[in-house]
């Protein structure tokens, strides 16, 4: 399984962290520059973003190049089964796709209720990006996902002081955020403190639609 670490620095990209980076598209929208990616990294559309400022999602007219992923959303398993159904109704052969997005998941408290929705998904064959899932379901089925991503390591710094005196607080801290990232449970058989969260070769995809919208890049 891979796993993206959530950042909100953007120059992070250009610094060989050694792990996979999630970056959202509002910390890189009216830039100058861009930084050169040094590894594997995605882009979140900030979906829920661009409807309320713009009323439609643009970051097909944006960048009609890039593989834009589904995303399935819902409340309930049958909610989820349901917007897959649209999908394939409209031509759209989820289990052909390089990955679908689970939205709807983040900071959830029920976790065998998101375990038995990913389960369930997987069921059907699809290669399944978690948005957001809490750390301790990730410990229930990794086994059954492709990716996911988390940036709660960021807000767990908000009341971690600062590790030097340009830190006030380690929230945006790449070493504070590493750290998290070596500790992470992700799959049914690890122990907290273990880490099992390799990136999985280099692919060139894109994690995209309302919450979920993400643009998996390589670096060139």
């Amino acid at each position: 399984m891979t796993f993206y670490l959530g950042t909100h620095q953007p120059a992070w990209l250009a610094r060989d962290l050694g792990v996979p980076l999630l970056v959202s598209h509002r910390r890189l929208a009216g830039r100058a520059s861009l930084p050169r990616a040094t590894g594997p990294w995605a882009c979140d559309s900030g979906g829920f973003t661009e409807l309320s400022l713009h009323g439609r999602w643009r970051t097909t007219e944006l960048a009609p190049e890039l593989p834009i992923i589904p995303v399935l959303q819902g409340q309930s398993i049958s909610d989820y089964h349901r917007c897959a159904d649209l999908y394939e109704k409209h031509g759209i052969d989820l289990a052909a796709l390089l990955l679908v997005g689970v939205g709807s998941v983040c900071r959830r408290q029920h976790t065998i209720e998101v375990e038995h929705i990913v389960r369930s998904l997987a069921a059907r064959n699809l290669r399944l990006h978690t948005f957001g899932a809490k750390i301790l379901g990730l410990s229930r089925f990794a086994d059954v996902i492709a990716s996911s991503d988390s940036a709660s390591w960021s807000r767990r710094g908000r009341y971690v002081p600062g590790c030097s005196p340009s830190h006030a607080t380690e929230s945006n801290c790449p070493r504070f955020a590493l750290d998290w990232y070596s500790r992470l449970p992700t799959s049914p058989t690890d122990e907290p403190g273990q880490h099992s969260a390799r990136p999985e070769g280099s692919r060139r995809a894109t994690m995209g639609a309302p919450r979920g919208g993400a643009t998996q890049r390589r670096a060139a």
